[in-house]
């Protein structure tokens, strides 16, 4: 690995070739490949886990994909968030290392 300043290379934010070539090959299908997806969601005879992938790719490019929240602690490093499935006193005391709020479920 380079040590110091990068040189030479694209700049940021500048696609390569190959992905330019890519997307001006596949633009063309891009109304062909939602019609396909529309086909298959509205499929009653098409399996349910086609129609669900077909519906959940629609929503993707129509409205973008849903946001994944990220916690960013002091270090500057980005975890994703932890589920905690803890009950009882367990989850009152994870609550409390955390600093949040016990008093919903204490009696």
């Amino acid at each position: 690995m380079a040590i110091g300043k990068k040189t030479g290379g694209r700049k940021a934010g500048t696609a390569n070739i190959a992905t330019r070539e890519i997307k001006a090959l596949a633009s063309p299908h891009g109304p062909g490949a939602v019609a396909v997806l529309a086909d298959i969601m509205n499929d009653e005879s098409a399996p349910p886990a086609a129609r669900i992938s077909a519906a959940n790719a629609l929503l993707d490019r129509g409205f973008g994909k849903p946001q994944q929240a990220v916690e960013v602690t002091g270090d500057g490093i980005a975890t994703p968030p932890v589920e905690v499935s803890l009950s009882g006193e367990a989850l009152i005391e994870e609550l409390k290392r955390r600093g949040l709020p016990t008093a919903v479920f204490e009696e």
